[in-house]
């Protein structure tokens, strides 16, 4: 038998296959293919996993503003009097802003309600809480608010 038509055949059968064993489930703006354990696996689709989009959590287009503990002062010094913030772009990355002035891309992850933020320079990471659409906490106590 040719080689071709052989091959052709393979790849025929096992789309069908996983056309047959597959069905779609929609989260959010998202769509997920959920294949059965018969259905042979395209390297291109995405598996059902527990990580919510942020898109649910409506964090993209946000930003988030470091609010300064009760007794903190801002700083005198123009250049670093910025508390610090994190705006969402889309639903896996973040500009960051630790404090003072310089920006930093990130990328993260959102599970629940936890946020695994990694900043792309200096390898900052930082674990936030969303307390609501409106409310981030990190993990030393500080407040983030939509801004």
């Amino acid at each position: 038998m040719n080689k071709k038509i052989l091959i052709s055949a393979l790849l025929g059968s096992s789309l069908l296959i996983y056309s047959c064993n597959s069905k779609e489930v929609k989260t959010g703006d998202q769509t997920l293919n959920e294949t059965s354990s018969a259905a042979v696996a395209d390297s291109t689709s995405v598996s059902k996993t527990n990580i919510a989009s942020a898109s649910d959590q409506k964090l993209v287009g946000k930003t988030f503003e470091r609010q300064l503990a009760p007794g903190e002062k801002p700083n005198k010094d123009p250049e670093l009097s910025n508390p610090g913030f994190i705006e969402f772009k889309t639903d896996s990355t973040a500009d960051y802003l630790p404090g003072g002035d310089i920006i930093f891309p990130a990328t993260y992850q959102v599970s629940g309600n936890k946020i695994s933020l990694k900043s792309d320079m200096g390898d900052e990471k930082k674990e936030l809480t969303i307390v609501d659409e409106n409310t981030l906490k990190d993990s030393k106590g500080n407040t983030y608010k939509a801004k």
